[in-house]
């Protein structure tokens, strides 16, 4: 019966701490005079890529059939415009080169789902070949050859004392600069 209330008396204990936390917590950030702009977090996930469609020639615009149609002032050949979402001139319009005729949007994935996608493919890559390194020194390491189980042990050392955020910069880096490796096989080697 004892252990019951010892036990209660300090789950009491942990749930108040635990509260007493989320409260400053809260608290604090009342305090805090800042605006919160939750409405600008999902760009980062997904986001609207709008491409605008400039006149490379000063002229006339004409609207037919779906098409934009810049007629140049000087002689030359009109520049057509067939693919496009959203007009930004009206028939008869006189635009400069440079000015916006049409725009088209796609919806694309943001920088932190960008990010993911990499991670992920990079951990993948990655994992496959550090089990196969993993077990080929595995097997070097009990190996009855000397110099072979040397060399494991050596590579075992070398990897195990260098933190890894520094084998990250050297490969990516260092390495992947001298070799002359693309990104992604430099982050994977790394």
């Amino acid at each position: 019966m004892q252990d019951k209330k010892y036990n209660l008396f300090w789950n009491f204990i942990f749930v108040l701490i635990i509260v007493s936390i989320c409260f400053g917590v809260y608290y604090a950030s009342k305090r805090v005079d800042y605006i919160w702009r939750w409405e600008r977090l999902w760009q980062y996930f997904v986001y609207e890529d709008v491409t605008n469609i400039r006149t490379p020639v000063a002229g006339n615009v004409e609207i037919t059939d779906n098409k934009i149609k810049v007629i140049p002032m000087q002689s030359g050949e009109p520049y057509i415009v067939k693919k496009f979402e959203t007009k930004k001139v009206s028939d008869g319009d006189l635009v400069f080169e440079g000015d916006i005729l049409a725009s088209n949007s796609r919806t694309r994935a943001g920088p932190l789902l960008t990010g993911l996608y990499m991670t992920i493919k990079i951990s993948i890559v990655a994992i496959f070949f550090a089990i196969i390194i993993g077990v080929l020194t595995g097997i070097a390491r009990i190996s009855s050859n000397p110099a072979i189980k040397k060399l494991a042990v050596t590579y075992i050392e070398l990897i195990r004392g260098t933190p890894l955020l520094v084998q990250i910069f050297i490969f990516y880096f260092f390495i992947g600069t001298v070799l002359q490796l693309n990104r992604f096989t430099a982050g994977t080697a790394g």
